[in-house]
């Protein structure tokens, strides 16, 4: 097992025990051995980009400003991603058109003589269809 001299220890050994315990992680012109060095040695964040190969620098830049996929929608050519369903904000209100024309009189009511109306009753299309009703006053119309 190699080990560092010890001094007043290895008196006359003291430099071959000292290059027995450097080759163990250094070659005879003073450089690290190939895998003398993996993660167990490496501090977190001691290895920067610029110390990467070019080419894996360039990967690592493609794939920081890639979109992969967006809702599991892949991106075009030009790597725009649209979703279908997804709208974008809405933009601002524009000015009020022109008043209609005014329509036709409508057909004089029975004012209330025998008490019956028509109930009109609004209902959204995610609600439809209308509720049962046999009350033939009760008119269902279906809103978008």
């Amino acid at each position: 097992m190699s080990r560092l001299p010890v001094p007043g220890n290895d008196d006359g050994v003291w430099g071959d025990v000292l290059n027995d315990y450097l080759l163990q992680s250094h070659d005879t012109e003073g450089q690290l051995k190939p895998g003398s060095i993996n993660t167990a040695q490496l501090q977190n964040g001691a290895v920067t980009t610029a110390k990467l190969s070019s080419s894996v620098q360039s990967s690592l830049s493609k794939a920081n400003s890639a979109v992969l996929t967006v809702n599991g929608t892949a991106p075009d050519e030009d790597g725009n991603v649209i979703v279908a369903g997804v709208e974008g904000p809405q933009g601002p209100r524009g000015e009020q058109g022109e008043q209609g024309i005014q329509g036709e009189q409508g057909v004089p009511g029975n004012d209330g003589q025998d008490g019956t109306s028509v109930t009109v009753i609004l209902v959204p299309a995610a609600e439809w269809p209308a509720p049962s009703d046999l009350d033939p006053l009760h008119w269902y119309v279906k809103v978008p």
